[in-house]
């Protein structure tokens, strides 16, 4: 199916509220490949989509909805797949290839939703050699947002004109999001632009909930991953198991502008080597009221500047800290602000086991708790 002729703006094919599309080939249509409104369920399997002049898939939902989209080729188009949804939803995307997309702004997997709860499974997917990004989320006011990424490539991917909006895997919160959990496990994300997984700092949660594990993230240009989100009252973030090398920014950062009211942050059992820019392996440098900290046997190399930093603007009020077993060796602390192998600074009260790490080849000083002035209790 295709539509050339640049005197019409019909879509190859337009959407009924109820429909399933397998075994398509849609090449070179002039405006959307597959578009509807108002719908409620939608199925798109085995099908190819090429040269498509504006979106691959489009489509909006304004009540309850059930989306599947699975085994398709979308290659050399303009725009990727764009869905919007309003009601209770659940999104399976899977076994597909995203490959060549030429779109600066928009990046192959774009998904608003506003106001609803939500479910979204991204499986065993290629993303490789797009302009922008990958995969991104629009969450407008949402009650209970769920996102699970299993198994993708992610690959070689540019970030156009967005920067850090380029990143591979992007959450854009605004207004109050109620709740919000991803789970990213088993993704291998390499030769990318920008960031891996990079939350905006826009909007607010109530509850964060962040699992990251058995993930490969290599020779990218930005961090593994950014928690720059503004407002939370409680975040939670468990990162296990993960490969981050070649990086050109911080490997684990959570650097929100805005203090957060009781974080509990464990990164345990990860391997960080060749951290570029004068960044860090491990950077915790945004305020909280109350943080349970606990860095656990992570093998850490190689680092411009810290392997492990915590340098909040203003003072964590209430700080429980755990780093053992860790070993962190060749770290240059190249910008020199901080001590280049663990370097904690600006709490009010903590509670701290700093046990049995390795510490070898590192820029003197390799340890430092408490270094600059400024609140720091005796």
């Amino acid at each position: 199916i295709t539509n050339t002729n640049p005197n019409t703006d019909g879509n190859a094919i337009t959407l009924a509220r109820d429909n399933a599309i397998s075994g398509f080939i849609i090449t070179s249509a002039i405006n959307d490949a597959i578009y509807g409104t108002d719908l409620q369920n939608l199925e798109v399997s085995s099908c190819t989509f090429e040269n498509t002049a504006t979106f691959a898939i489009e489509a909006s939902f304004s009540g309850n909805a059930s989306i599947s989209v699975t085994n398709n080729r979308f290659l050399n188009n303009i725009n990727g797949i764009f869905l919007t949804l309003d009601g209770t939803s659940t999104v399976v995307c899977s076994e597909n290839i995203f490959r060549n997309q030429l779109s600066v702004s928009n990046v192959p997997l774009e998904i608003t939703t506003d106001s609803n709860t939500f479910v979204t499974r991204i499986e065993n997917n290629v993303f490789d050699n797009n302009t922008t990004g990958s995969i991104r989320f629009n969450l407008n006011d949402v009650i209970d947002a769920n996102i699970i990424l299993l198994n993708n490539m992610i690959t070689n991917n540019g970030m156009g004109s967005q920067a850090s909006l380029g990143s591979s895997f992007v959450i854009i919160p605004d207004g109050i999001t109620s709740r919000c959990s991803i789970v990213a496990n088993g993704n291998t994300f390499s030769g990318n632009t920008s960031n891996s997984v990079y939350l905006h700092p826009s909007g607010a949660f109530t509850t964060l909930e962040i699992t990251a594990s058995a993930n490969i993230l290599s020779d990218n240009g930005g961090s593994a991953l950014v928690l720059a989100t503004s407002t939370v009252d409680t975040l939670t973030l468990l990162a296990t198991d993960n490969t981050i090398t070649g990086i050109n920014d911080n490997g684990i950062s959570v650097i929100g502008p805005m203090s957060t009211s009781t974080g509990n942050i464990t990164i345990n059992n990860n391997t960080f080597t060749d951290i570029g820019n004068m960044s860090n392996g491990i950077a915790i440098n945004q305020d909280f009221s109350t943080l349970i900290l606990t860095l656990l046997n992570n093998t850490i190399s190689e680092c411009e500047g810290s392997g492990i930093l915590s340098f909040p603007p203003t003072n964590i009020d209430s700080l429980t800290l755990n780093i053992s077993g860790n070993t962190i060796s060749n770290c240059q602390n190249g910008s020199w602000n901080a001590a280049s192998g663990i370097s904690f600074d600006n709490y009010s009260n903590l509670a701290a086991t700093v046990a049995n790490n390795t510490l070898s080849d590192n820029m003197d000083p390799g340890f430092a708790i408490g270094a600059f002035t400024g609140g720091n209790p005796t």
